[in-house]
């Protein structure tokens, strides 16, 4: 590959709406599903707003079921907030794994969760952010292998969608989680499965990055 040819794919992948658009192109010619590319605020539609151009899930809000137009208002105004071109998605529920591929052959799977806290009955959401984030594992900007988990406005929007406050005290046991996305970047949690996977889900990665020539 020379520089030029290099120099052309990082200016693809730094638009996020080409690579976008180009990688599901690739993906569908051996048949895997992929989401719509559509701004659509309709009462039926699972969406995902984000920035254009942005990395480590800044400015992303996820609808997992339909939502106002106050909540997509302000899912608007964070995203703008970081570029000045929006998109918007079909949002497809599922577990998030991330394959590492190289030469061909799936060296590694990774389950990654976005950012959570579960309850104990006695103390608040933001109680147990501040109780996680204190693991020595997470820290800011970065400079260990997780991140801390924000109370922002992303996060306090997601809680609002699940009927919470941050100062309000969680059951014990139940689960919240303050993002969709599962970014390690905005607080998410990264467990290895690669003993656990099917090899035939490592086989369909290997083919996915072969089709887009990695």
């Amino acid at each position: 590959m020379s520089s030029k040819h290099f120099y052309n794919r990082l200016k693809v992948l730094e638009n996020k709406q080409v690579f976008t658009v180009n990688i599901n192109h690739l993906l569908e010619k051996i048949a895997v599903d992929v989401p719509i590319l559509q701004a659509t605020f309709g009462k039926d539609k699972s969406i995902v707003i984000k920035p254009k151009s942005t990395n480590f899930g800044l400015g992303i809000s996820i609808f997992q079921e339909p939502t106002n137009l106050d909540s997509s208002q302000k899912a608007l105004e964070i995203a703008f907030s970081e570029d000045s071109s929006v998109l918007g998605e079909e949002f497809i529920a599922g577990t998030e794994y991330c394959f590492f591929v190289l030469d061909g052959k799936c060296e590694a799977v990774l389950l990654r969760l976005p950012a959570n806290v579960r309850g104990d009955g006695r103390h608040t959401i933001r109680e147990l952010v501040a109780t996680k984030n204190a693991n020595p594992l997470r820290s800011r900007d970065h400079r260990s292998p997780l991140e801390r988990i924000k109370l922002g406005e992303i996060e306090l929007l997601m809680l609002e969608q699940q009927g919470y406050k941050a100062d309000d005290i969680l059951p014990k046991g139940v689960q919240v989680f303050l993002r969709c996305n599962s970014n390690i970047s905005t607080g998410g949690d990264s467990v290895d499965v690669t003993e656990i996977m099917h090899t035939s889900y490592k086989e369909l990665a290997a083919e996915m990055a072969t089709a887009m020539g990695a």
